[in-house]
């Protein structure tokens, strides 16, 4: 098993968090474990050890880590990426990945994945965006979205001094504090929409979610039908609202209603082209980049995830 651990995690608290955890952890698997640090040379090692022979390939700390060590895997040739299995450990802030939780994947108040004989396959999403004139394709297994859940991700990843303090401290109140900074700050953008060929439609956006997984950060949740092996993802839309309706959105995450907005809409597929009169943050599984053409997809049953 290979590790690839990242003690910048959870705004630098995650080494101590994987210390606590480290013997238990040993003890409980029946394979070795090969660690390697999150930094440069990380996807180097991690091809290394899959060109000779290792599978189980195990992000530990948040879900950005995760996202970085999937980033890895989908860039192995495909006779590779298809026999190689996903597990993590939750060392982060939100650990969406380990959503919903049970009860026998915990190690001292941190979560793992990493059943790997139960693993299953999952859908992973592609975002492909022009950024300064060039294509740029990332991968992403949960959700990804533009708006006000991306200004709030963006907001949340640099932040201001409070908001690194509550990080450390009380991860619950940091997201929600997030959230409200990206609902004052982020009014209705111009876009244009298209799940069709080159068909938009105008659209003054509040929050677009792409969704394969209902958990968005902390408990904030849609109670929509997803599947992370459906073939398809779950787009919830919000527009023409004022600030007062995002906050109802909000609201509404936090207690599982977000179907019964007014001004909401939802619909399934596999296609989601977005583009804007302007540069606009677009966020997947927490990371954001900036892109004013932003194209989402999805390569059905892609890879195994150890449950």
């Amino acid at each position: 098993m290979l590790v690839i651990l990242n003690t910048k995690a959870h705004a630098g608290t995650a080494g101590d968090r994987w210390k606590r955890i480290e013997t238990v952890l040993r003890k409980r698997i029946d394979e070795s474990m090969d660690i390697v640090t999150m930094d440069p040379s990380a996807e180097e090692q991690l091809r290394q050890q899959v060109a000779r022979g290792e599978r189980h390939i195990v992000a530990a700390g948040g879900d950005g880590t995760v996202n970085a060590v999937l980033q890895m895997i989908m860039t192995l040739p495909h006779e590779l990426r298809t026999s190689v299995y996903l597990g993590a450990i939750g060392l982060g802030s939100s650990n969406d990945m380990h959503k919903p939780h049970r009860p026998d994947e915990w190690i001292d108040n941190v979560p793992v994945r990493l059943d790997f004989p139960h693993a299953s396959r999952r859908d992973v999403g592609m975002l492909t965006c022009r950024i300064d004139g060039a294509t740029r394709v990332r991968y992403w297994l949960l959700n990804a979205s533009a708006g006000v859940t991306a200004d709030a991700n963006a907001f949340f990843n640099s932040g201001d001094a409070f908001l690194r303090l509550l990080k450390r401290h009380a991860t619950a109140l940091a997201i929600l504090y997030a959230a409200f900074h990206g609902i004052v700050t982020t009014g209705a953008r111009t876009v244009y929409l298209s799940d069709g060929e080159d068909i938009f439609r105008r659209c003054r956006l509040n929050n677009l979610a792409v969704l394969i997984s209902p958990h968005v950060s902390g408990s904030l949740t849609y109670d929509v039908p997803v599947s992370p092996a459906g073939g398809q993802f779950v787009i919830h839309l919000l527009s023409e609202s004022g600030r007062m309706q995002v906050l109802a959105l909000l609201i509404a995450l936090l207690h599982g209603g977000s179907s019964t907005l007014r001004r909401a809409s939802m619909w399934v597929g596999c296609h989601l082209r977005i583009r804007g009169t302007e540069p606009f943050p677009v966020e997947y599984d927490g990371e954001v980049l900036l892109t004013d053409d932003a194209l989402f997809g999805l390569h059905p049953d892609c890879i195994w995830v150890a449950s």
